[in-house]
């Protein structure tokens, strides 16, 4: 290949040699193809999800859930609108699952969860919970009737 003189004295636009080399190196590493094979093939709403569940508790927003993926808001709105999906959503979903976990696991009062699923409002967090899974989170403790029903979900 015609090019330029690179640093290692070779001609072309690369070392094919270290090329090689990098790519062996990477290969021989046990988390190195199901890593590629996850950034390759994972949504957008996945990748977002991902985000959010690092911590549950903070306060998440759009603007800076793009930020950690490095994308502009209107390009994740749009690629969240072509999966059928809205970051509202996801970000209810994540919260919502991580409140179950907890009110399963007894992991404190109701209070408590909300706290720990990044909602400011009891009694909001309350209704969302309502809303989300037909029944309030006192009713899902092993104290209330629904909760064998509630883990078996």
């Amino acid at each position: 290949c015609a090019g330029t003189d690179n640093s290692y004295g070779e001609t072309g636009p690369e070392n094919p040699f270290l090329t090689f080399a990098l790519v062996s190196a990477f290969c021989e590493q046990d988390i190195f193809f199901p890593f590629l094979k996850t950034c390759l093939k994972q949504s957008m709403a996945d990748q977002v999800a991902t985000v959010i569940n690092r911590n549950v508790s903070e306060n998440w927003t759009i603007h800076r859930v793009a930020g950690e993926l490095y994308v502009s808001v209107s390009l994740l709105k749009k690629k969240l609108k072509e999966e059928n999906t809205s970051y509202t959503r996801i970000l209810l979903e994540c919260r919502m699952k991580k409140a179950s976990e907890l009110i399963v696991m007894q992991e404190g009062a109701v209070k408590k969860v909300a706290y720990q699923c990044g909602y400011s409002s009891v009694p909001y967090f309350i209704s969302q919970f309502r809303k989300y899974y037909g029944y309030t989170p006192s009713r899902c403790k092993p104290d209330g009737n629904l909760f064998y029903s509630f883990i078996a979900k």
